[in-house]
């Protein structure tokens, strides 16, 4: 039970700091991406931490 608990606390930490730097990456005056190659793979990164941290807290609420 622990271990899913450092492995939720691990995907949320890396989910937060994913979506600082997609962030950071955006220029807002001219609504685009300053890489936006580097932008796409930070987007998958976060889509598959946010779903693994989805799945892994539903797994927990069932038991």
């Amino acid at each position: 039970m622990d271990n899913r608990k450092a492995i939720s606390i691990a995907y949320g930490i890396m989910t937060i700091i994913l979506a600082v730097v997609l962030y950071k990456q955006f220029n807002f005056s001219t609504n685009k991406f300053d890489q936006p190659a580097l932008a796409i793979v930070y987007g998958i990164a976060l889509l598959i931490s946010l779903l693994i941290l989805k799945l892994s807290t539903a797994r927990r609420e069932r038991k």
